[in-house]
């Protein structure tokens, strides 16, 4: 036997034992035919993408209405689909896969999926894959889920051994085992479920666009997708109504649930904090953070007057921020309105107040304590109102029990020990500006700030190879802002790099053969002041001086070297 025809062979068992594997599989209702799975709802992505793989609807939703608008857009929050049950079918080119879903055990709060994944090639229509998705949050982010998964071994080949074994030769069984297990991996499983999620999600979005546009039809057709067999019944959400009872639920297993920990929905935290206070008897308030704001400081104020009104109340605060309140030039990144509320709430408030000198400290948390039950935040939210309502903060709440071993207390006492106590602040000495966040604090020193797409794309337009990958090893480190046309002066047409995670700032040029210079700072304004007046050979000489590079050939040196400052 020829080669050839040895491989279109094994090529036929293939097809064969699949299909005998459905139509077995149907006969026992654990499979649909593909006839019945097309008479139900059937949506349909149109196309495939320009490189002839699957069609991914969400990038190019991103690039059209744009990114920003996309993620603050209501619709797009909501994870649920307005078609509970049906077919989502996806074209590869050659493959197609059919998507099966059914939404099941829905609460105010989540909702579980059913996914049977069936691939559709050539003559072969088979199921792969049999996923339930349980506990999926109506609304963005998908932050808690589990998934059990059943592959071929699990709803075919173990069930039903005896009816295989006869039926099938072991060549027929391997033919079904190796393709199909091949697809089982973790990887492909929460793939399946995020692509799922994802066209969900570019729905919402969409039927809501067109509605608003008076384009209902379009609900139905598009460019992205087609919708058949479909009565047109639409389960509608409200992302404010979930938003309530997920915070409701929230509350109730943190005040419930000892040793219980969880992440805090997006711009949820204030809100959690102000009612543990309210609601559990909260008498003891620690919090240790990089930045403090007025902002921040309004929006808990009134839950602070109501601890520092119970017996036994206790309210400590570390900022990291006032590390040079006593020198002459704080220089430090709270205005002068945040001063003045902070010496009013340690006189009317008997608010604690500390800062640690030895270093900055840049990290974000919280503590709070009643007789039984304490509760520690940890994570990224400084005291402002565009960490608590604006930004994509990461908080995870822990809740313990504060009589037995409590070192989440004993390691703020530990910090506090190595910190100054604040007793009154020179309100003269700061700012005077009014700033909401640290991202405001940054704006002065520059109103030529450059967009991360900007800067890739100065980057894209260069010439000189060596200057393009330097400046893209910088962009690989993910800098938090960088600033055109700094005021120092021997640094003329020189971009700032600002890396806050790592406290470090780059003066970098697109013009090729000039060299980089890395500083890093406690505080960027004072360091950009010092430097201002400085010559390039009292810069390298500075205390704060970290690295002064100029052009190296070897290019993996050079990786090394860059890399080696933000280990």
């Amino acid at each position: 036997m020829s080669k050839r025809k040895k491989e279109r062979t094994q090529a036929q068992v293939i097809v064969e034992s699949l299909i005998k594997m459905q139509k077995y599989l149907e006969r026992k209702g654990i499979a649909s035919s593909r006839v019945e799975l097309e008479r139900k709802t059937i949506i349909q992505i149109a196309g495939i993408d320009k490189n002839g793989g699957e069609r991914l609807i969400v990038p190019e939703l991103r690039e059209k209405y744009g990114s920003d608008n996309l993620e603050l857009d209501d619709s797009f929050q909501i994870l649920m689909p307005f078609i509970l049950q049906g077919t989502i079918i996806m074209n590869l080119g050659k493959i197609k896969h059919y998507e099966e879903y059914e939404v099941y055990d829905e609460t105010d709060t989540k909702f579980s999926l059913k996914i049977n994944d069936y691939i559709k090639m050539g003559k072969v229509f088979a199921l792969m894959l049999k996923i339930d998705v349980q506990s999926i949050s109506k609304i963005a982010p998908i932050y808690t889920y589990s998934y059990k998964c059943e592959n071929v071994m699990d709803f075919f080949i173990e069930p039903y051994k005896g009816a295989v074994d006869i039926n099938f030769s072991d060549y027929e069984k391997n033919a079904i085992i190796e393709p199909l297990m091949a697809d089982s991996h973790e990887y492909n499983v929460v793939a399946t479920i995020c692509n799922v999620i994802a066209v969900f999600r570019a729905m919402n979005f969409l039927k809501k666009t067109y509605s608003t546009c008076g384009h209902v039809g379009k609900v139905y057709s598009n460019e992205y997708y087609n919708i058949n067999n479909w009565n047109g019944k639409v389960n509608e959400l409200c992302l404010k109504n979930v938003q309530s009872s997920q915070k409701e639920e929230l509350l109730k297993e943190l005040m419930t649930k000892m040793n219980y920990s969880t992440v805090i929905p997006k711009n949820q935290t204030v809100y959690i904090m102000k009612e543990l206070i309210k609601r559990d008897e909260i008498n003891i308030f620690l919090s240790a953070v990089g930045f403090v704001y007025e902002s921040g400081l309004r929006i808990i104020e009134n839950e602070l007057k109501i601890i520092a009104q119970r017996d036994n109340s206790d309210i400590e605060m570390i900022i990291g921020a006032l590390q040079h309140f006593d020198c002459k030039n704080p220089g430090t990144k709270i205005d002068r309105t945040t001063v003045k509320k902070i010496n009013e709430m340690m006189d009317n408030l008997g608010v604690k107040v500390y800062t640690y000198q030895p270093s900055f400290y840049h990290g974000k948390y919280y503590y709070l304590q009643n007789g039984t039950r304490g509760y520690v935040i940890v994570g990224s939210s400084n005291i402002s109102n565009t960490a608590f309502n604006k930004n994509y903060e990461l908080d995870i709440i822990h809740t313990f029990n504060p009589k037995m071993n409590n070192s989440f207390a004993n390691w703020f006492f530990q910090l506090r020990n190595g910190s100054k106590e604040i007793t009154e602040l020179e309100v003269g000495k700061f700012m005077q500006n009014h700033w909401e966040s640290e991202q405001d604090a940054f704006v002065h020193i520059s109103k030529d700030r450059i967009s991360l797409e900007d800067m890739y794309n100065k980057i894209s337009q260069l010439t000189d190879d060596d200057k393009k990958f330097r400046l893209n090893l910088w962009m690989e480190h993910m800098p938090a802002y960088i600033y055109n046309n700094v005021s120092v002066n021997a640094l003329q047409n020189y971009i700032m790099l600002v890396f806050t995670y790592n406290h470090l700032v780059v003066f970098e040029s697109f013009i090729p053969g000039n060299a980089y210079y890395v500083f890093k700072y406690d505080d960027l304004d004072s360091l950009v002041e010092k430097i201002s007046q400085m010559t390039k050979s009292q810069m390298i000489l500075a205390e704060y001086s970290i690295q002064r590079g100029n052009h190296i050939q070897n290019k993996d040196n050079l990786k090394r070297k860059i890399d080696k400052l933000f280990m």
